[in-house]
């Protein structure tokens, strides 16, 4: 029983600690035909890819056709803000031809390891999107200027988020668990 109660211990301790040394979230993803939002919270990763000012946001899968950016390629939104720190200065339409995606352009380069947090709005004044052609969205951080995808994925998105309340539950009820076991064990 005694060894039960160390790994009991042991996959709490686990459970505290970030899986990684970055991440970076996405939530609160809201498209329309004519704009896009989504809060961002983390830190980026410790190395900077090529062409850091740019995050890419595509399909899962980038070779839709057609996809969810429906606008013309080249179009930059009428209004753009991020919230947080960095400054935002274009949100633009992607070249249909080389995938289904959009692009985000800060002022300065994005630092490795830097927090990015905020909330990234952006808005056309011609349909640019059509919501009911993708479920997912991918964030890249960077590019090599031949493919959407080959910058650092950060994460993504989706617009029919539903909570995963299994794992949630069983993680909440092992917790609860584990704090009656030691206080019956510390009396």
């Amino acid at each position: 029983m005694w060894s039960l109660f160390n790994i009991s211990k042991l996959f709490l301790v686990l459970a505290l600690l970030p899986a990684s040394s970055w991440a970076v979230s996405f939530s609160n993803l809201q498209l329309t035909t004519k704009s896009f939002s989504v809060d961002i919270t983390g830190n980026l990763p410790p190395e900077a890819p090529s062409y850091p000012y740019y995050i890419f946001i595509t399909n899962s899968t980038v070779s839709s056709d057609p996809g969810f950016v429906t606008g013309s390629a080249g179009v930059s939104a009428t209004a753009l803000n991020f919230s947080g720190s960095q400054h935002a200065v274009e949100m633009t339409l992607g070249n249909q031809a080389a995938g289904d995606y959009f692009y985000v352009r800060f002022q300065n380069h994005l630092v490795g390891g830097d927090a990015l947090e905020g909330t990234l709005d952006g808005s056309w004044t011609n349909t640019a999107f059509d919501p009911n052609a993708v479920t997912s969205i991918n964030f890249y951080w960077g590019t090599d200027l031949i493919t959407v995808e080959s910058g650092e994925l950060l994460g993504s998105a989706s617009l029919s988020a539903v909570p995963d309340t299994g794992s949630t539950a069983a993680l909440l009820g092992a917790g609860v668990a584990a704090l009656a076991f030691a206080r019956r064990r510390l009396g």
